[in-house]
């Protein structure tokens, strides 16, 4: 099989085509990784504050 420059130029395109994909792929996936860390830090700070509220805080002094 000879490799011609237009069989070469389309490769060449699929590869560029390929590394913006997989460029947008791995902002996406830090993106949502982030996203993820935040939520389980607004969730973890929640749950420490309820249970130090249970734990130590005054009987009925909240009300939900």
């Amino acid at each position: 099989m000879a490799f011609t420059s237009q069989s070469l130029s389309k490769a060449r395109e699929y590869a560029e085509r390929m590394s913006n994909k997989m460029a947008k792929l791995r902002e996406h996936a830090e993106e949502a990784i982030g996203n993820g860390i935040q939520v389980t830090e607004v969730g973890g700070t929640a749950f420490a504050f309820g249970y130090a509220n249970g734990r130590w805080g005054i009987p009925g002094s909240f009300s939900a």
